[in-house]
């Protein structure tokens, strides 16, 4: 199955966009890839918010391969229209900046995936630069889960974002894991791994109780 997209959405601008004493806590982790390009707000919390008339272009693809495989993928790009650029107005913490949203045209998107049968999963994705199609963000991700077990695994290139306090390229990797151990009980960890710092930035660990 293709799908061939376009959404329009026709907002005000965002509440005091341009004001830099607005503080920002719970949407400073923005990542645009092919997972958000069709959200209707980009950010991810609530203290800022997406404005603006804005324009996603794309396709989505899915394809049933027969025996429990499936492939799918996604590629497109979002193109501000109207009104005040959210991701191109400044805050306490530059979320915007080198997001590939802060231009009229934003960055290429795209993600391929395929699923298996025996409950792994694996998924490559990117994002290339509007003008010149250089790779600002790569991401290699695979997944392996059962009813007790989830495992995940993710590396990661990430282009500098020096105005967002990156001056140079970087290189992460990200394992997390979890595990049943009762009906309703689960345990956890993650943590992520940088290779051009040489350290482990995140590390946690903790549990779960989920009765539905």
């Amino acid at each position: 199955i293709l799908e061939p997209i376009g959404q329009v959405f026709v907002r005000p601008d965002e509440p005091y966009g341009n004001a830099l004493k607005i503080p920002n806590e719970d949407a400073q982790s923005l990542v645009f890839d092919a997972s958000t390009l069709f959200e209707r707000d980009k950010f991810s919390g609530f203290d800022r918010i997406e404005g603006g008339t804005r324009a996603n272009l794309g396709f989505r693809y899915s394809g049933d391969l027969g025996g429990g495989w499936s492939t799918h993928a996604i590629f497109g790009q979002s193109y501000h229209l109207a009104g005040r650029n959210p991701y191109a107005s400044p805050d306490l913490v530059s979320v915007g900046a080198f997001s590939g949203l802060q231009t009229s045209r934003s960055d290429y998107v795209g993600q391929v995936g395929i699923r298996t049968p025996r409950g792994f999963n694996f998924i490559a994705g990117a994002r290339f630069d509007q003008a010149d199609f250089a790779p600002r963000r790569a991401d290699l991700t695979t997944t392996y889960s059962n009813p007790l077990v989830t495992l995940s695994g993710r590396y990661s290139y990430i282009g500098a974002q020096p105005d967002y306090g990156f001056e140079r390229d970087r290189q992460e990797a990200t394992v997390t894991g979890s595990a049943k151990v009762a009906e309703y009980w689960r345990v956890f960890a993650a943590g992520t791994y940088d290779f051009e710092g040489r350290r482990l930035t995140s590390r946690t660990i903790g549990f779960t109780y989920d009765d539905e």
